[in-house]
């Protein structure tokens, strides 16, 4: 055997005694995080740190089946901790993970106190109040109107964006007439070019109860769609027009006539407002059922 054949075998045998050496330097923090009930929360943050992180800090998110894995992580003692908004965060300490070893790390999540909800909802009002004036907002998006397919908002948003009053609206007190939102849509559609316009309408009953709808006005049919209402115990109201307009936006993308498009919606925010958090945790099949009629609220086992 030459000396070239006998060094490359050399070098070839100490790569396959270092390479798993220097492998086994790492290891993995994985597990699945659920809520209260035994179900899988996507969504949720989970933040390892440790002495052994060069960055300090490794961060992932649950996926939809509520699963996440920390991946190459330097063998050392780690905390993890478990982050949603609206939900107690978890911390677990003193996790030593070991060369080669994946660590199981899992979590239960419970709804966080009210006082902790209501804070981030009255910052975030706060904080909105201050953003720009009704000129500044008109002046910005009246122009960009041209471009818009579809507007979505509620009375609110089309007096203070586009200087559009719903007449016989009553924000405060949430007194409806739904003359007053045709006019308003009609209204947008004419002098701004959108085809379609829909408003969300909420009912302020109280602080802990709604009334929740929506009407959609289709300037080629000519047709104003009133949606189903219903009566809406909060838990958490922020991201309920988020999770409208992405209802919305998802049934009118998979081809649903107008009306069943709207109903959708109206039935995935309804839903949203009675979990915590901005995450509509809800899937397509829950929605279609309560947009269906079936809002019995009976246990599906």
């Amino acid at each position: 055997m030459t000396r070239s054949v006998v060094t490359v075998m050399l070098a070839l045998a100490a790569m396959l005694v270092v390479a798993p050496a220097a492998y086994a330097q790492e290891g993995q923090i994985a597990g699945t995080v659920r809520d209260a009930s035994g179900g899988v929360m996507p969504g949720v943050t989970v933040e390892a740190t440790s002495p052994a992180l060069i960055e300090k800090i490794r961060v992932a998110v649950t996926g939809s089946d509520g699963q996440y894995r920390l991946t190459t992580l330097p063998v050392g003692t780690y905390t993890v901790v478990f982050k949603l908004a609206g939900f107690t965060s978890q911390q677990y300490d003193n996790i030593v993970l070991s060369s080669g070893f994946t660590a199981p790390v899992n979590a239960t999540m419970t709804v966080g106190q009210l006082a902790e909800i209501r804070a981030r909802a009255e910052t975030a009002v706060c904080s909105n109040e201050g953003l720009w004036s009704e000129a500044e907002a008109q002046k910005t998006m009246r122009p960009l109107m041209p471009l818009v397919d579809v507007v979505i908002a509620n009375e609110e948003d089309l007096q203070s964006v586009l200087g559009v009053h719903v007449a016989g609206a009553d924000v405060a007190s949430g007194a409806l007439d739904a003359a007053g939102y045709r006019a308003a849509a009609e209204r947008v559609t004419r002098e701004f070019g959108p085809g379609i316009v829909a408003v969300t309408l909420r009912e302020s009953l109280s602080a802990s109860d709604n009334g929740w709808s929506a009407v959609l006005w289709d300037r080629d049919s000519g047709t104003m769609l009133q949606s189903q209402r219903y009566a809406v115990r909060l838990v958490d109201r922020i991201g309920g027009g988020d999770s409208f307009s992405a209802g919305l936006i998802y049934a009118m993308l998979a081809g649903r006539p107008l009306d069943a498009a709207l109903r959708f919606a109206v039935a995935a925010s309804a839903l949203k407002q009675t979990i915590p958090g901005d995450f509509n945790r809800v899937s397509v099949a829950e929605v279609d059922a309560l947009a269906g009629g079936d809002a019995s609220g009976r246990v599906r086992r």
